[in-house]
């Protein structure tokens, strides 16, 4: 009895109508597994949680209320992705300074964008909070101009890896590096700008002496997120053990007078 399976082909189908259910902009490269994780990763899960900031943070008078309005809605448990970069509308961005420095960042505006590409967001900002984000904690490390033009460092600095190691260890511990010397450490947003470039993953040294390997879990060749291709190839691996179950308990069970067997992939849960 000839078995043919859609599994995969499904999947990708799937992964395409989620996306367009959220109103994301998609890649059609037929990769939607990896862009909805890519996705995934950028998107902050609603949840109350602990509102910390670095002994270094200075908050400018005219962004003061947009800064109490996020910790609030921080606090509160409330849907801060309004406050990121519009990008996350865009599924295949690839967020260089989420995975290489695990950090985002936060516009400090008063109201919603009502046009253009940030619609629906709250008002963008020259300036803008950097802040490491847990499930538990929201840190905001600094506020800082994030025009390319006066401030073409902002992306690649690793004084905000150094801030979170002197002020909040354990918020970046699982990535320190232990019983390991990092010789000839990359030290500089230059060093760090023309690497990211080229997706190298790199160690952060911090003054001390302290290395962190890739605080936002890196990339792969491609540039694309690892966690997400990681999360894209365990799917795939399970889609193909359950091809090969299905094939061993179809192929001894319905007899082959039933002729040609299509094995489909209808949904995926919420959990996706």
């Amino acid at each position: 009895m000839p078995i043919t399976y859609t599994l995969n082909t499904d999947l990708e189908r799937l992964a395409k109508t989620r996306l367009d259910s959220l109103g994301l902009k998609s890649k059609a490269n037929g990769d939607y597994v990896l862009q909805l994780f890519n996705w995934q990763k950028r998107y902050i899960p609603s949840r109350p949680r602990k509102f910390s900031s670095s002994s270094h943070l200075v908050v400018p008078t005219e962004l003061s209320q947009g800064y109490k309005n996020l910790k609030e809605a921080i606090q509160k448990g409330e849907n801060i992705n309004g406050y990121l970069s519009s990008n996350l509308n865009d599924a295949n961005y690839a967020d260089g300074f989420l995975n290489h420095f695990g950090l985002y960042h936060f516009h400090l505006g008063v109201g919603l964008e009502t046009s253009g590409k940030s619609n629906g967001y709250i008002k963008r900002t020259r300036d803008i909070a950097l802040a490491k984000v847990t499930d538990e904690e929201v840190i905001i490390i600094l506020i800082e101009d994030h025009n390319h033009h006066s401030n073409p460092d902002i992306w690649f600095d690793p004084k905000y890896i150094q801030i979170l190691h002197d002020e909040f260890p354990e918020s970046i511990k699982k990535f320190k590096i232990n019983e390991m010397i990092v010789a000839n450490p990359i030290t500089t947003a230059d060093e760090f700008r023309k690497l990211r470039k080229v997706n190298v993953n790199v160690s952060v040294t911090t003054a001390d002496g302290t290395s962190y390997m890739t605080p936002g879990g890196g990339v792969s060749l491609s540039g694309d997120s690892i966690e997400a291709v990681i999360q894209m190839q365990n799917i795939k691996r399970r889609i193909h053990g359950l091809e090969k179950t299905i094939f061993s308990s179809l192929i001894d069970f319905i007899p082959n007078q039933l002729g040609k067997c299509t094995v489909d992939l209808i949904n995926l849960d919420n959990n996706f």
